[in-house]
């Protein structure tokens, strides 16, 4: 299965982001063979030729890399030195007749216009399917506010905070554009350019709070959102509002003897409107916390609201963790979960800390390079020669230990050591609990199909391709080249949308709503490939135009050696050194996107799923 979900990936990278280039390269052709221009060769791919025919003075190949293609047309010489890769020197280009100015102008804007006719009927095709979404992406209304989170190491007051937004605030507009959905909020703030007197990044947001708008200004934080890369993105601390739609009930939890069922959408509790799970926590533990074991919860079924009793209850949701801290700095360190020996997690066992139990790396945060060997899942063996098998056995040598202080670990049938030679502060961090109903909702609500018309595609993908670039060239925003996604980029986007949740549900149903995903992603790189390949830069088709003008108005063309001059030293920068730059940054995303997924991983396991229920029979 694995192998079809890679092929598959493959398959729709070559046929769309390939089929692109190669869109674009056709119209190139097709306008010049219609001009009655002289054209070389036209190929499918690039690199080395595989096989070719000619027809009609035409070379037709097929090569190598099947990304695109392209169209040598000597007669526009200055794109022939980027698309072309012509054979014939300069003296035989001398021969060629001279070609008008609306030929070069026609020739060179078709490429863009291929690419909207392509993005075009693939945005016809997405209206009459739809395109796969889900409440959540949808939603433009506040669910969560974040208490506080980490900017540069330090734990700061989320700005949605110290703003005064609330659970429940629409969203309206950012910085006076209209927003659509979740995305679009969260690339107005990170794109925004409005700053404060003092310098401070500034948005400004028109919510709907209560049937009433107002304008709310909002001081963004810069977050680093790649560990590997440096990428950094203003945030400022909200989740969108999903209705709570029930997707799984444990077996004897509170929600199944309250009569929950899958399928139902939790309104209220205790007659406080629900926007976001973590809201209906805090509205268990302030019930329990008043000694009131009951909670009125507000549930639609089928469309009709029922009213039910719950009675939410103690239950241990995630594991024991050990961590060791440097003395110099408390937020580096490696913390540790236990594996435990026996299978099913009880209170006794999670209670026990005397119980059998190795020990995996959960979480590293290290600058001085102590564990720069260890990855998470790596399984401790020992603390200075001695075995550590449960908890008390960890804390006891590690509390007793002096520097330097030697950590035996294991990866697969590799064993290698660490040595912690600064000093640390160990902590045992007890198993989590909180109040529970046992009821899981779907994260991101339920799935919707969106039929967005072509020209309603067209302008929310233009209004965030043209946001960008005056992002990018605005001095004050803290979007800049690195930013960018190149070939690498654009290639992990599609593999992303391409393989999608076919690791955990994989099922025809599930390849078609991924394809759809490539789709809406195809319309929009399609738009971005026709605006920026418009834009007055030599070896871009927009530059080709430019030189046109400039030849039109001076009444002859510009000096050969001139317009090699200038498209050489584009070329290398642009096309060398900008593509290796980006491409570079592309790799470092990867590289830590790769962390993250693995964090995220080792996360999971130590999260008790199904949680550990405390009754009265097994309290501590």
């Amino acid at each position: 299965m694995d192998y079809f979900v890679y092929c598959w990936s493959i398959f729709l990278i070559v046929l769309f982001f390939g089929g692109s280039i190669f869109v674009h390269e056709l119209g190139h052709f097709l306008a010049a063979k219609k001009r009655g221009l002289k054209i070389e060769k036209f190929s499918i791919g690039f690199g080395p030729k595989l096989f070719s025919w000619e027809k009609d003075g035409i070379e037709y190949r097929i090569s190598l890399l099947p990304l695109g293609g392209y169209v040598a047309l000597p007669q526009l010489a200055d794109m022939g030195r980027l698309e072309g890769k012509s054979d014939e020197d300069e003296e035989e280009r001398k021969h060629l007749p001279p070609i008008s100015f609306s030929d070069k102008v026609i020739v060179a804007v078709m490429g863009a216009v291929f690419n909207v006719l392509f993005a075009f009927a693939i945005s016809v095709l997405l209206w009459l399917t739809g395109q796969p979404s889900t409440e959540m992406a949808e939603s433009t209304t506040i669910g969560g506010i974040e208490e506080n989170f980490y900017v540069n190491e330090e734990l700061v007051p989320s700005p949605a905070k110290l703003a005064g937004l609330q659970p429940g605030d629409k969203i309206l507009e950012i910085d006076g554009r209209k927003v659509n959905n979740f995305t679009d909020i969260m690339q107005g703030v990170a794109l925004g350019w409005d700053r404060t007197s003092d310098g401070k990044p500034r948005s400004l947001l028109k919510i709907e709070r209560n049937g009433e708008t107002k304008d709310v200004e909002v001081l963004p934080q810069s977050v680093e959102i790649n560990q590997v890369s440096g990428d950094k993105l203003l945030f400022i601390g909200i989740s969108p509002y999903t209705p709570l739609l029930v997707d799984q009930i444990y077996p004897g939890s509170p929600a199944e003897k309250a009569g929950v069922k899958k399928g139902d959408v939790a309104l209220s509790a205790d007659g406080k409107k629900l926007f976001s799970v973590s809201g209906f926590s805090k509205i268990c533990s302030e019930a329990l916390g008043k000694g009131n074991d009951e909670v009125t919860l507000e549930i639609l079924r089928d469309g009709k609201p029922m009213t039910l009793a719950i009675h939410p209850i103690m239950a241990i949701t995630q594991k024991p963790m050990i961590s060791i801290s440097f003395d110099r700095n408390r937020n580096e360190g490696i913390v540790f979960a236990p594996v435990y020996a026996e299978k099913e997690m009880t209170p006794a066992l999670l209670s026990n800390n005397d119980a059998a139990a190795k020990f995996e790396a959960l979480a590293i945060m290290d600058k001085s390079g102590t564990f720069e060997n260890v990855e998470l899942g790596d399984l401790l063996i020992s603390i200075n020669g001695k075995a550590i098998d449960s908890i008390n056995g960890f804390m006891e040598e590690v509390e007793s230990a002096k520097v330097p202080m030697e950590l035996l670990f294991r990866r697969g049938q590799h064993i290698f050591s660490v040595t912690i030679r600064d000093t640390f502060i160990p902590e045992l961090v007890p198993a989590a609990k909180r109040p529970i109903v046992g009821m899981v909702f779907a994260p991101e609500g339920a799935k919707v199909m969106i039929h967005l018309d072509p020209v309603e595609q067209f302008s929310r993908q233009i209004s965030r391709t043209v946001q960008t670039l005056q992002s990018l060239v605005h001095p004050k925003s803290q979007i800049g080249i690195s930013s960018l996604s190149g070939p690498i980029g654009i290639t992990r986007v599609l593999d992303h949308f391409a393989t999608e949740g076919l690791d955990k549900h994989f099922s025809v149903g599930q390849l078609w709503d991924n394809f759809l995903k490539v789709l809406v992603f195809v319309v929009l790189l399609n738009i971005n490939l026709a605006i920026l390949n418009l834009l007055p830069v030599p070896v871009l088709d927009g530059g080709h135009i430019l030189f046109a003008v400039i030849q039109k108005l001076r009444g002859k063309p510009l000096p050969m050696r001139v317009i090699a001059t200038i498209q050489t030293t584009f070329m290398l920068l642009l096309f060398f050194g900008l593509f290796v730059y980006v491409g570079i940054f592309d790799i470092n995303r990867w590289r830590g996107d790769k962390q993250t997924e693995r964090s995220f991983s080792a996360q999971e396991r130590v999260i008790i799923s199904p949680p550990v229920f405390i009754n009265s029979e097994n309290k501590e």
